[in-house]
């Protein structure tokens, strides 16, 4: 079932090989990094990402604003961020998981996540020892809740460009309930390191008893 949902996701991730046959994504979701924003969405329904921000200007174009993507059903929203020139230099696609009937779990999340990577490494013959895995809190004062992350990291370089996938399971505190999201992200890695690695603390392994503790003040 997840193999099938991820079929588009797949068929969107078109690699090229170098000389040293190292994998390249060119493009995710039918979107291609570094490109204008202009190929897919009205540069004009941008907004600026205050609390994304960090050393740049950053503006993020809503899922309804995008047209001319390739959306895979497994998520159910997407954004892509821009420079201040609207290149774009993140592109997400997430799903939220619902706890309205059950108790609060990582395991869909984490179940998910693992699937995706396997299915990534069998299918694009990627090479599992590049993916680094990190837990995270969010240190940012903007941030109005509490936010941890357990993230898996592909990064690759292409010509003298670097580039980073992230695979993120996203757990947030909101009006004392806590709530997961999957992300898949895709960005430069010059925009990770001026605007995820500050705002984020790397921490201990973590489990669901941490999350609700955490979380759930």
């Amino acid at each position: 079932y997840m193999k099938k949902l991820l079929g588009i996701v797949i068929l969107s991730l078109l690699l090229s090989v170098s000389s040293k046959a190292e994998d390249k994504i060119d493009q995710l979701f039918g979107i291609k990094l570094n490109t204008d924003i202009s190929l897919y969405a009205n540069v004009e329904e941008g907004k600026i990402s205050e609390y994304m921000s960090m050393n740049e200007t950053i503006y993020t174009f809503a899922n309804d604003t995008l047209k001319n993507i390739e959306r895979d059903p497994l998520f159910t929203s997407y954004n892509v961020r821009t420079d201040k020139n609207y290149k774009i230099k993140v592109i997400n696609a997430g799903k939220r998981y619902s706890f309205e009937n059950e108790k609060f779990s990582d395991k869909n999340c984490n179940d998910d996540k693992f699937n995706f990577i396997k299915i990534l490494t069998d299918e694009l013959n990627l090479n599992s020892s590049k993916f680094k895995s990190f837990y995270r809190k969010n240190v940012d004062k903007k941030l109005k809740f509490d936010q941890l992350w357990s993230d898996t990291n592909y990064v690759y370089k292409d010509d003298t460009d670097q580039y980073r996938l992230m695979i993120i399971c996203d757990f947030i505190g909101y009006q004392n309930k806590p709530y997961s999201r999957l992300y898949v992200s895709w960005m430069t890695e010059e925009y990770y390191r001026k605007n995820v690695i500050q705002r984020f603390e790397i921490i201990d392994e973590f489990n669901t008893d941490f999350i609700l503790e955490y979380l759930v003040k």
